[in-house]
Parts: structure tokens; C-alpha cells; sequence
């Protein structure tokens, strides 16, 4: 009897951490009024992009179109595809959403934040877990959506020193939350083991973050947007030193020895002009 045996290897890709995040050009005016909420979404029926959330008008903007959710608007995030919790600061409140590219958003469904009073700042949700950024302390609150009327959160952990907390994002497994006083990005994993740090200069009262692939974009009220890219950068290939090229003609051989006088060819060459001397 024979036997074959498999070997799995798995293969798991780590996402740069924020300080390896550089600028993508300047920084540029999105015409916002308020500019408090950014995520890299989904529709339900499938359609990507960003969606942002204006705190003074209360609209969400997505890749589509746009729609009333109204309230104190002041963070956004994706739970499952479609699917959309957007933080109400005035209530500490969140409403919930789903969004479809040709019919829009549901009449949302909210519930309120209850347990010690924070004021919501910023939101994140992974894993059927949502997150919340107090603005005023940095801390870190969790709590499962059970689809009641209020409901209870838990704190994670409090970044030490974050003051004007701004928002939250996830960066591959670990949290980030815009400390906009220092002005600061913060990266920790989920147990409040600190991972690393960037200091974004030049976008004034960051209020929103998202992460998509090997990019991050942050926004600052009223209408400030900025572009990262991470990781290190790619050197380009050198230069080529060699092509090949071909030649065409005849040439007269001496039958006896095989010899021939030397001549100069023109070579056709893919992107060169030259000659040369056969011998």
C-alpha cells in the first residue's frame, strides 16, 4: 500500500505598522461642511469605496449616492457587508444601517451606549465586536450589538496619553485611534500592548481614519483628506544593459578554410540605433 502524504503551510500576510505609513502627496479639500466620519466599505450588493459622514449635515456620503441619517455624527464603520454603525455623540447612541448602491440606506435602527458616560468620538467594528474611542479620556470601549434599545459597554483599555481622541480603525488584527492633540496615530493590539506610533503634521482636528490594503486616509474637520501608503517602498528594477538584436545580409565564405573578410552591419535592434563589425 502506498501513502501520500500533504504538508499545509499557511501563510499569513502582516499589514505595515502606522509609522511605516508615508504621505501620498498634499493634503487636499474635499468640499465637506464637517468632516467627522471615513470607511472603506461595501454595499450589500457589492459595490466598494468610502463612505463619510458629515457631522453637520448628518449625511452619510457613499460610492453611490448619498442619504439622511441625521444626528451628531461623529464616526462610521462596517460590521458585516452592507451593514453600517455610524455614532450619535449628542445621544451616545449608534444607529445602524444597511446601504445599497441603487436603493440607499434602511430608516436606521438605534440603540444607546449605556454604562459610565463617554463621549463617542470614534468606532471601529471586527468581528461582530464594536469598538469606541472616548474623546476625552482615550479609552477603548467594547460591547456586542444584541439589537436592544441600550446597551452596555465594557472598557478594553485606555491608551495612556491620547488627548482629543479622535477616531478608531483597524490595522489588520491590531486598533489605531487618532489622538489629534498630540497630533498622534496609535497602534496596539487588543490587549493594550503598544505597537507603534505616527505623527501625521499638517491635518488639522483629525476626526476620521480607515485602512484598505496597504492604505490609510485620514480626514480633518471641516474638509481636510490625506492618503498613505505603507510599508517600504519598492525599488524599480535597474535598467537594462543588453538587448538583443538581429542583423541581415550575406557574406562571401572561403570554401577551403571558412574564412570571410570582416564588414560592417547595421543591427536591427527594440529601441537602439547601432552597428557593428563582424569578423
Amino acid at each position: 500500500m502506498k501513502y501520500i502524504f500533504l504538508l499545509f503551510l499557511t501563510f499569513s500576510l502582516q499589514a505595515a505598522d502606522v509609522s511605516e505609513y508615508t504621505a501620498n502627496g498634499s493634503i487636499q479639500n474635499i468640499g465637506g461642511t464637517d468632516f467627522s466620519g471615513l470607511e472603506w466599505g461595501t454595499t450589500v450588493d457589492g459595490v466598494s469605496g468610502e463612505f463619510r459622514v458629515d457631522n453637520k449635515t448628518g449625511i452619510l456620503t457613499y460610492p453611490t449616492g448619498s442619504c439622511g441619517i441625521g444626528g451628531d455624527l461623529e464616526g462610521i464603520a462596517m460590521g458585516e457587508q452592507g451593514t453600517f454603525y455610524a455614532v450619535n455623540e449628542a445621544k451616545s447612541g449608534i444607529s445602524v444601517f444597511n446601504v445599497d448602491s441603487v436603493t440607499g440606506c434602511t430608516a436606521p435602527r438605534r440603540f444607546l451606549v449605556s454604562g459610565t458616560n463617554i463621549n463617542i468620538e470614534g468606532i471601529a467594528v471586527k468581528d461582530g465586536v464594536i469598538y469606541l474611542l472616548d474623546e476625552n479620556t482615550g479609552g477603548i470601549y467594547w460591547l456586542v450589538d444584541n439589537f436592544t434599545g441600550s446597551q452596555v459597554k465594557q472598557l478594553l483599555f485606555t491608551i495612556p496619553n491620547c488627548p482629543g481622541a479622535g477616531d478608531l480603525a483597524f490595522n489588520g488584527e491590531n486598533i489605531v485611534a487618532i489622538c489629534d492633540g498630540i497630533p498622534l496615530l496609535q497602534e496596539y493590539t487588543l490587549n493594550g500592548d503598544f505597537v507603534a506610533e505616527n505623527n501625521y503634521q499638517g491635518i488639522n482636528n483629525a476626526e476620521a481614519l480607515y485602512f484598505n490594503d496597504d492604505q490609510m486616509c485620514l480626514g480633518g474637520e471641516p474638509d481636510e483628506y490625506l492618503c498613505f501608503t505603507g510599508g517600504d517602498p519598492v525599488d524599480p528594477p535597474p535598467p537594462p544593459t543588453e538587448e538583443t538584436c538581429t542583423y541581415s545580409g550575406s557574406v562571401v565564405i572561403n570554401i577551403d578554410t571558412g574564412a570571410f573578410d570582416a564588414q560592417t552591419v547595421d543591427f536591427i535592434c527594440p529601441t537602439i540605433t547601432a552597428s557593428g563589425t563582424l569578423n
